[in-house]
């Protein structure tokens, strides 16, 4: 006689946990140099800001309103309820499109070319030198970017009589003085204005320290545009004296006495493709004391040193290319 099959199935439990959706993370943006106190370790959003968008959020959605008033559980609450994986998403709640861009300007490290996609060491235009240098304008009072322009600066154009940059063309120490701004960066392309482009380099001026340094990454002769030894004697008849040996002149009237840098003798960038980070780099390392790759902020001979004796390799302007530009 066959033995029949006894087992029982076991009666499944009615209470069996559910299991709930799994929250995605937010991927924390880069955030501009201007975002002091954002609301968590994993947003760029200050109070205020987020403030605006929950008011936009609530426009649109009067069912669901969020009646919170403290900014972390409206960051939570905001990051449960839209269906976004980076918080420049959040910003579709605001109506007004001049308002999204104005405070994505502001809080956002600026995105990169699509063509870096392809070639993430593409060559930096002046545009993005430039989406990165005035947002620390923006956290940095006493800082302004002058630039990018061509190394022909100076020349002026036949068809209106103005120099290419006149801002370099007509510079003038007091002005900057009088708006209390103690540091200045400028971007220059060794290239002529009609020309394509060829290699950035870099000049800090730091009136509050009396310092002027001139950086190439490449270590090229220094152009005499930028600095010829003995001044105007050695430059070509009939144009501007060249612009470090003006600075220095116009610091004497303020009693400054400029020390004047170069990197000569030490170069730093090996690749062709760096030039440009290797601008950014220097202006803002210069302008902060705070490096991705230093703990702290940095004396201002330490800073100078930084440039002066040791190196930096290209591989660390790539990585920089991921902290000073969103993807």
């Amino acid at each position: 006689m066959a033995r029949t099959n006894t087992r029982t199935r076991r009666k499944r439990r009615t209470n069996q946990r559910v299991r709930l959706p799994i929250r995605s993370k937010t991927h924390r943006l880069n955030c501009s140099p201007a975002i002091k106190n954002s609301v968590s370790t994993e947003s760029c959003f200050t109070p205020e800001i987020l403030m605006k968008i929950k008011d936009n959020y609530n426009k649109r959605h009067h069912s669901s309103a969020i009646q919170e008033n403290d900014p972390k559980k409206i960051w939570h609450l905001l990051r449960e309820r839209l269906s976004c994986e980076r918080e420049d998403c959040w910003l579709k709640e605001i109506g007004s499109s001049a308002l999204r861009q104005q405070i994505k300007s502001y809080v956002f490290a600026p995105t990169h070319p699509p063509e870096w996609n392809k070639n993430p060491d593409e060559w930096l235009s002046n545009f993005d030198i430039k989406d990165v240098a005035k947002q620390y304008e923006t956290s940095n009072p006493e800082f302004k970017l002058i630039g990018p322009t061509t190394i022909d600066f100076d020349t002026r154009l036949p068809e209106n009589g103005k120099c290419v940059l006149e801002d370099l063309c007509t510079f003038s120490l007091d002005k900057f003085i009088n708006a209390k701004k103690t540091k200045i960066g400028m971007v220059f392309n060794l290239d002529k204005h009609y020309q394509s482009g060829s290699h950035w380099v870099s000049l800090f001026v730091d009136i509050e320290n009396h310092f002027l340094f001139y950086f190439d990454s490449a270590d090229n002769d220094i152009p005499p545009e930028i600095w010829v030894k003995n001044g105007a004697s050695k430059n070509k008849k009939g144009s501007q004296t060249p612009l470090v040996n003006r600075l220095i002149e116009q610091g004497k009237a303020h009693d400054i006495d400029f020390d004047f840098y170069t990197n000569e003798g030490n170069q730093h960038q090996k690749s062709n493709t760096e030039c440009g980070m290797y601008s950014i780099f220097f202006i803002t390392t210069l302008l902060t004391g705070k490096t991705p790759f230093t703990k702290g902020v940095m004396s201002v001979p330490s800073r100078i040193n930084l440039f002066l004796k040791k190196k930096i390799p290209d591989k660390y302007m790539l990585e920089c290319r991921k902290i000073f530009f969103n993807d």
